[in-house]
């Protein structure tokens, strides 16, 4: 199935309708929410030099690649619109067709797993299969992963993060660049579609392309196609990064205790202080988190059990790194990066490599169904 003919399907759409009424319940039908308000003085400074001269919050905020989300949006205010229309569009857009894209990633991404050609088409359009991914990639599905309190390592998922902020816009963006990347064509865009969702979030538009180069590492396609992901890398991971070391003043003037304590003990605990997460939701999340790989030591397949390890250390050396780099080794760099901050894509890793152990069974049944049927009718003439 191409990405058309995957939004041309019926649960494309059904999702699309979910979306849209989920969107109208819970949005107030406005744009501001309290994270989104902190990205209002920045808006402000960039349409008036004058605003707020002052202010430490907006000057440091200026002087930081948060002004980038900045950028982003008051760029669409040339079409006639002010930032508050253009905020709550683009809210609209990012929730309403979010879950759309993570499901054409999910079959998508089976199909360069396994190489799926048009002979296959009875296990790409398995109906069990795509009900699944639908249900995986509704809009309420990541509160699976907890919320508030619930959260296992202080990230809620991401796909479920409903204010419009740098990090949902970030990740929204980098979908799109991931679904251009698991399409049969090399869109030669697509390490700029990688650099934008990188200047607006660095620590998501990063994730992004170690997501997209685990998938191609397992996946039977082309060297020249594995190859482009160095081209991704250098256009949107490291020119953007030289250009954010030009532009701002990375210079620090605290310690990195001092900077430990202020930014991480006492302004975001419930994010990046991994001492203090661990609870009875932690395990839990822990016990589901382990279930693709015991799945794909069931099935004895060694590219899942890979696979599945693979997803699952990454996950578990994001939250390792942060809390020794920052706890014991305390290190600014690693703690302004905030490498926990990949849990929040934790729901969607799990649900990828569930989707990929889903097919792998369908696939084997249908295959060992229709020898079964063959070797029957070949008893029948003989007879």
């Amino acid at each position: 199935m191409s990405n058309l003919d995957l939004i041309k399907t019926p649960y494309s759409f059904f999702l699309t309708f979910i979306s849209i009424f989920f969107f109208f319940l819970i949005s107030n039908n406005n744009a501001f929410e309290w994270p989104t308000s902190a990205e209002i003085p920045i808006l402000e400074r960039v349409l008036n030099p004058e605003f707020l001269l002052n202010d430490f919050y907006t000057n440091s905020a200026t002087n930081s690649p948060k002004i980038f989300f900045s950028y982003f949006v008051n760029f669409f205010t040339y079409l006639g619109l002010d930032y508050n229309q253009v905020l709550y569009a683009i809210k609209f857009i990012v929730n309403v067709f979010t879950p759309v894209l993570i499901f054409i990633i999910f079959i998508r991404t089976q199909n360069i797993f396994y190489n799926f050609k048009d002979t296959n088409n009875e296990i790409l359009k398995n109906n069990f299969l795509l009900l699944s991914a639908f249900i995986m990639a509704l809009p309420f599905f990541g509160i699976v992963q907890g919320y508030g309190n619930t959260k296992p390592f202080g990230w809620e998922a991401i796909q479920s993060i409903f204010p419009i902020i740098p990090m949902k816009l970030s990740f929204f963006i980098g979908l799109i660049y991931i679904l251009m990347k698991l399409s049969d064509k090399n869109y030669k865009t697509a390490p700029f579609v990688l650099l934008l969702s990188f200047i607006i979030h660095p620590s998501v538009g990063s994730s992004f392309l170690l997501i997209t180069t685990i998938i191609f590492i397992f996946s039977k396609i082309s060297y020249a196609k594995k190859l482009y992901i160095f081209y991704d890398f250098l256009i949107g991971i490291v020119l953007p990064t030289i250009l954010i070391l030009i532009c701002f003043d990375n210079s620090v003037t605290v310690t990195s205790k001092e900077f430990f304590n202020l930014f991480i003990e006492l302004r975001h605990p419930h994010h990046y202080l991994v001492s203090k997460m661990f609870t009875s939701f932690s395990i839990i999340w822990f016990l589901i988190s382990c279930l693709p790989l015991i799945f794909s030591l069931l099935l004895r397949n060694k590219k899942l059990i890979l696979f599945s390890a693979c997803l699952q250390a990454l996950l578990y050396l994001s939250v390792i790194i942060q809390y020794v780099f920052s706890e014991i080794y305390p290190i600014i760099l690693v703690m302004q990066f905030g490498p926990i901050r990949f849990t929040t894509f934790s729901t969607l890793l799990i649900s990828l490599n569930l989707i990929l152990i889903l097919s792998y069974v369908i696939e084997n049944k249908l295959v060992k169904g229709i020898r079964k049927f063959d070797d029957s009718l070949e008893r029948l003439y003989e007879r």
